[in-house]
């Protein structure tokens, strides 16, 4: 193919796609600021210890290839913020210890199958992929209450999202992103305090309110987080 018949070919593909691409703009009318992800854990989920400590073993900064950082609400953040909003202590005995050890986010660039999409940008895509690792164990066991000390939620989830979009609308499919996340933590975080450690203090637990945003197609969807029992208590 002579450079002149690519250069058409590449003019008339653009020209066919600038309809896709006149609709990815925004002006700033259109913008809106993203809601708080913590919104809908307003309604608390108390906790039979007379203390919840809320912790941080990961790093942001250890690898490189993390990108956690460039979300609107880093992963980490959010799942701090989560606890707090959610988890509050009903005065019983001992503390319930919630550890972030993994929030990490991978980016892979997925290029478009046809060459003309990939030297315009219009087809290429971006996936995302979460790792969670969340520690939920107690200092007291034994004879003060019933259940197992520790285990550990395991989760990865993946979103891909079109590369050209505006970096508005990327924050908000990365919200939208976190929010499924955090609602699948819930879900398993209360299951676990209810049914492992036994410390819930009324059942069922409190249902989450809505989405504070529109949900996004994430891989898995709505699944199961991965639960490990911890045999041996993380050091302190």
């Amino acid at each position: 193919m002579t450079p002149s018949v690519r250069f058409a070919l590449l003019a008339g593909f653009v020209v066919c796609m600038s309809p896709l691409a006149a609709c990815t703009m925004t002006t700033s009318s259109d913008i809106k600021p993203l809601p708080s992800l913590t919104e809908p854990f307003s309604q608390a989920y108390f906790v039979n210890t007379s203390n919840i400590s809320i912790e941080t073993k990961y790093d942001p900064l250890a690898n490189p290839k993390d990108v956690s950082s460039t979300f609107p609400t880093p992963p980490d953040l959010a799942l701090k913020r989560y606890a707090e909003t959610r988890l509050k202590a009903a005065g019983g005995q001992g503390t319930l210890h919630f550890v972030i050890e993994d929030a990490s986010v991978f980016k892979d660039a997925m290029q478009s199958p046809s060459e003309m999409a990939r030297w315009v940008n219009v087809d290429n895509k971006e996936r995302y992929t979460a790792i969670l690792s969340i520690g939920l164990y107690r200092d007291s066991t034994g004879s003060i209450t019933p259940g197992a000390s520790g285990t550990r939620l395991k989760a990865e989830r993946t979103l891909t999202i079109q590369a050209n979009v505006s970096l508005d609308e990327r924050d908000r499919l990365l919200q939208g992103f976190m929010a499924q996340m955090l609602s699948d933590v819930d879900r398993s975080v209360t299951a676990v305090l209810t049914d492992t450690l036994k410390l819930s203090t009324v059942e069922p637990a409190p249902s989450p309110g809505p989405y504070p945003v529109d949900p996004v197609e994430i891989t898995p969807q709505h699944s199961t987080i991965e639960s490990v029992p911890l045999d041996i208590l993380p050091a302190r």
